[in-house]
Order: structure tokens, then C-alpha cells, then sequence
């Protein structure tokens, strides 16, 4: 089954006041999905969950830690999440500082690609789960962002 996110996005937010600070993070989504090129979609993706998780700081082990608790199934799958992020996060930063993609030289383009088909399927996954939870909308005032804060911590798997 083929879900269209813009549309999923628009009936759930769409006239609704009270979330509408998780629809400009969302719509970083659909901007992440609408680019090209792979290593900016990547970097898209990257910026949208940290917005989704009000991650400051130490960005890499947050976001891939928060994603692997929050929807993966078994040990197993959080540990395979948690890589991906991790790796994810190596190709975020080399095309930040304009430097030659590390993980190409090694896998080669293809992998790259695959990858960023494994991010797409995450951010599905997360997107899915979180638009039935309202209460993680914030605002950017600290005690919002404090008590989403809290949630996201309190899901987050170990590695």
C-alpha cells in the first residue's frame, strides 16, 4: 500500500491551530523527499528528525538513538537503525564540509543509494507512528521543548 505523506500531512494538520508548529516539521519532511540529489536529501532528512526530536546537541547519537527506540521492533532492528544513523550521519557531514563522500569511496555509489532508500523507509516508519501523537507537537518555548525532551529520552534505545 502506497501512501501519499502530502496528503496524509494535510488531512491531519490542515485548519488545526493547535499543531501547527509540527506541520512547518513536517513540511521539512516533504522537502527532504522532493530533492534530488541523494547526499541533500540526506542532510534534509538528518535536520527534520532533529527538529521532530528537539535534539541541541550531540546530534548523531540522539537522533539514532531516538529512532531505533521509537520505532524499532526487536534489539536486533534498534542496533541496525542505530548503524544506519550513525553512517548516515558520516554522509551528512562530509557533504556539509564539501568534502568527497567517505562511505562512497569505501561501498561505492550504489550502496549510496540504498542507503538513502533505508533512510526513506525510516522517516516513513517515524512519520507513521508520530502523527498519532499529538501531544509531541511544541512550541519553541523552552518548557515545550523541555517536555518533548523528556518523551524522546524516555524512548530512546541503548547502544
Amino acid at each position: 500500500m502506497t501512501i501519499n505523506m502530502t496528503k496524509e500531512i494535510e488531512k491531519c494538520f490542515i485548519n488545526n491551530p493547535e499543531i501547527e508548529n509540527e506541520y512547518e516539521r513536517l513540511a521539512g519532511l516533504q522537502e527532504a523527499r522532493g530533492v534530488g540529489d541523494i547526499t541533500s536529501k540526506i542532510e534534509r532528512s538528518c535536520s527534520t528528525l532533529e527538529a521532530l526530536y528537539a535534539v541541541s546537541e550531540r546530534h548523531r547519537y540522539n537522533v539514532s538513538t531516538i529512532t531505533a527506540g521509537f520505532v524499532g521492533e526487536s534489539e536486533e532492528d534498534k542496533a541496525k537503525i542505530i548503524e544506519l544513523m550513525k553512517i548516515v550521519y558520516g554522509i551528512r557531514s562530509d557533504h556539509s564540509h564539501g568534502d568527497f563522500i567517505q562511505f562512497i569511496n569505501k561501498n561505492g555509489l550504489d550502496s549510496l543509494d540504498q542507503m538513502a532508500m533505508d533512510l526513506d523507509e525510516i522517516m516513513r516508519k517515524v512519520f507513521r507512528k508520530i502523527l498519532n501523537l499529538p501531544e509531541l507537537n511544541y512550541s519553541f518555548e523552552k518548557t515545550e521543548i523541555n517536555r518533548v525532551r523528556t518523551y524522546w529520552d524516555s524512548v530512546r534505545a541503548t547502544n
